[in-house]
């Protein structure tokens, strides 16, 4: 496999954890471009409606945000992201319905609701290095006038990070360099969201660590560009790419994988 030269490389943080995590998947999506079935799911179908529901929310006025209307933003965008099929059966699909509901309550319950948005579901970018790095963000918010911006991403899943770990994230690096550019303000905070929890990691960089994740980006974007052999990282996450059928590595083991019983008898 080797490093197709065309267009300028393009990074999304689904780009940088696809080559992190394993080489040979990004070569087949992002540089192959492999067509792949995409399979809805009951997790995704949730995950994207709560996504919206809090968009819908944040675009009211203030004194309208309840925990009536946040369910009710949800009911308003569930049917346009999450079909009946997917669920399969109408208990399935209730089920997933109450626990959208529990998360999007717990939000309420504990972050401040009142706050106005000045980004929602907005591509932020920034170019280094010839490189356009870009993401969604799901929410932009100013602090205090001069104080500098927010960008808050939420997480249906479980909680991966810890708080240390934040800064290390291309997604981070690429919502505070992006977000920055974008939106003509310096973003100063960058906020992970854990609905299922109400959990929230915080990153406030120092201006070194700015410069820093710049600098994180240019590697990435060099590494990328100049690998010309796209290894495979078998692991449990083969079960879950949609390019398994196709790939030879999937089954394969290192040596220190067996380890032996030194318990047995022969």
């Amino acid at each position: 496999m080797t490093q197709i030269v065309g267009s300028p490389l393009k990074i999304s943080p689904s780009k940088a954890t696809r080559f992190r995590t394993c080489p040979k998947h990004y070569y087949f999506q992002d540089v192959e471009r492999l067509p792949v079935e995409q399979r809805p799911s009951p997790q995704l179908a949730q995950g994207n409606a709560v996504h919206d529901a809090l968009r819908l929310f944040y675009s009211i006025a203030p004194e309208d945000r309840s925990q009536q209307s946040i369910v009710a933003a949800l009911k308003t965008v569930w049917r346009k992201h999450a079909k009946p099929e997917v669920f399969g059966n109408r208990e399935a699909e209730a089920a997933y319905g109450r626990d959208a509901i529990d998360m999007l309550s717990r939000y309420f319950d504990g972050f401040d609701a009142s706050t106005l948005a000045l980004g929602l579901e907005d591509w932020v970018s920034t170019k280094i290095e010839g490189t356009e790095f870009y993401g969604k963000v799901d929410r932009a918010e100013r602090r205090r006038i001069g104080d500098g911006l927010d960008v808050i991403d939420y997480k249906t899943g479980r909680r991966l990070l810890e708080p240390e770990d934040l800064r290390d994230e291309p997604s981070a690096q690429i919502y505070l360099l992006g977000g920055s550019e974008t939106f003509k303000e310096p973003v100063v905070r960058i906020r992970f969201i854990y609905l299922r929890t109400g959990e929230e990691i915080a990153w406030t960089p120092e201006p070194e660590e700015v410069v820093e994740a710049r600098e994180r980006l240019a590697k990435l974007a060099r590494e990328i560009s100049s690998t010309t052999e796209f290894e495979a990282f078998p692991g449990p996450q083969c079960q879950f790419c949609p390019y398994a059928s196709r790939c030879t590595d999937r089954h394969r083991l290192s040596l220190d994988a067996l380890v032996g019983d030194r318990s047995l008898p022969f």
